[in-house]
């Protein structure tokens, strides 16, 4: 199967997937859901471990954690968001994270942008602008109350903390195998919210009452993920495969989540929100060109 393919099949799952978490995350705490979410993510991984291989290096098994532990972050960032705003809002906000890779790889890496990924960053900057824009082309100001807002914050904080993991993925993936790799950052972000949780009162209780009470929805929502992420990593295995093309293709998903959340939740000035998905995704394709 063609690598473009198994993106593609990669970022409809990834993007159905959130549409299934947006939905659990209407009826748990955010904290409960992903500490459940990772603990059994991690339980149908476990099939991996005849595969994984332990034996890594010092500067390795660092690298790994600190990509995990702010993975761990992220992900308890974005899931907050989901549950307290529109899908089709934050979804799309996401494809800004290629914009915060740019400028760290040109901190770290001494990466220089080019002026097409200039241009890919003002279609990015455009298409947020379109979604904070209360849905009219004519209210200018709107966009910029964004900003006495706290989900800016948070939303500023996990688009940095992605862009690191971006980076860190360059470095690891060159010595680490991916299955390895997966494993070990799935075994140590369940490991994270099991022990946060575990040292709040009342522990794994309230993780054991919502799989209970949500055990089909919680089951689908990590299969999806761990399906996406898997034709993923066989994707960018491939020799053949465009790793510069693999990104923008992925960001699909921040379409498709957009669209079918957006209609299943009735979310307002949704055929507004899609064109800047749209923006978006074009402007996330020139910044890595």
């Amino acid at each position: 199967m063609e690598w473009y393919v198994l993106v593609l099949m990669s970022a409809f799952i990834f993007g159905i997937s959130e549409v299934v978490k947006k939905k659990m995350l209407e009826k748990h705490h955010t904290m409960d859901f992903i500490t459940t979410y990772f603990i059994v993510s991690f339980a149908f991984i476990m099939v991996l471990l005849p595969k994984v291989n332990f034996y890594q290096s010092t500067e390795a098994w660092a690298l790994i954690i600190l990509k995990s532990s702010l993975l761990a972050i992220s992900a308890f960032i974005i899931f907050r968001l989901l549950r307290h705003h529109d899908i089709s809002e934050i979804e799309p906000l996401k494809n800004l994270s290629p914009m915060f890779l740019l400028v760290i790889g040109f901190l770290l890496l001494g990466e220089s942008p080019k002026s097409i990924n200039i241009l890919g960053i003002a279609l990015l900057i455009l298409g947020a602008y379109v979604i904070e824009a209360d849905h009219k082309i004519i209210n200018l100001k709107e966009p910029l109350k964004i900003f006495k807002e706290k989900k800016v914050i948070y939303l500023l904080v996990y688009l940095i903390f992605i862009s690191f993991c971006a980076v860190i993925d360059k470095f690891v993936i060159r010595t680490v195998d991916i299955y390895s790799y997966y494993f070990m950052q799935m075994m140590i972000i369940a490991a994270i919210f099991m022990g946060i949780k575990m040292m709040k009162k009342g522990g794994l209780s309230n993780v054991k009452k919502a799989f209970a009470q949500d055990w089909p929805g919680i089951i689908m929502a990590c299969l999806l993920l761990i399906v996406s992420d898997m034709l993923y990593l066989q994707a960018i295995a491939l020799p053949t495969t465009l790793i510069v093309l693999v990104i923008p293709i992925r960001r699909l998903s921040t379409f498709v989540s957009a669209l079918v959340g957006g209609e299943l939740f009735h979310e307002k000035g949704l055929r507004m929100k899609l064109t800047a998905c749209m923006i978006m995704i074009a402007g996330a394709w020139l910044v890595v060109l």
